[in-house]
This record gives structure tokens, C-alpha cells and sequence, in this order.
């Protein structure tokens, strides 16, 4: 999954950064095991994101661990 993930930015325009970990402080993190960052040229990158094949591929997967409610976050830096 992480090499899928990291690979988004070399197959999907507009992402700038992106980083994938595991978590490290499990008395805080109310079950979710790992985290991804991504950090796009602009919010037009972000919508292109949302729906393409790629994303929604990893998506489906991240469904398949029962993740029924992942946290999403956006906001502009």
C-alpha cells in the first residue's frame, strides 16, 4: 500500500509532496494505524485527485480493512 500511495506523485498531476507513515503514538490515535500527507500545486489539483482511478484504486483497498469512517482533512497552506 505505501509504494502505491508514494506513487501518486509521479502518476497523477499536481501533487507537489506527499508522505505515508505508520503511527507511532497508539495511546492517542483512536485506531488508525497510518497516515498519509499530500501536499498539491493548488485546489484544482485536489478535485482532479479525489475521482481519479488511482486514488479511488487505493480507496477500495483501504475500504477492504474495514476502515468505515477514515479522517479527512483539507485546508489551504
Amino acid at each position: 500500500m505505501k509504494d502505491k500511495i508514494l506513487s501518486f506523485k509521479d502518476n497523477i498531476k499536481g501533487i507537489e509532496h506527499i508522505t505515508f507513515g505508520k503511527n507511532i503514538s497508539p495511546g492517542r490515535c483512536k485506531g488508525y494505524t497510518h497516515a498519509v500527507s499530500i501536499i498539491f500545486k493548488d485546489k484544482k489539483s485536489l478535485e482532479e485527485f479525489i475521482p481519479h482511478e488511482e486514488h479511488q484504486k487505493v480507496v477500495q483497498i483501504t475500504k477492504s480493512y474495514a476502515l468505515d469512517s477514515p479522517i479527512c482533512l483539507d485546508w489551504d497552506i
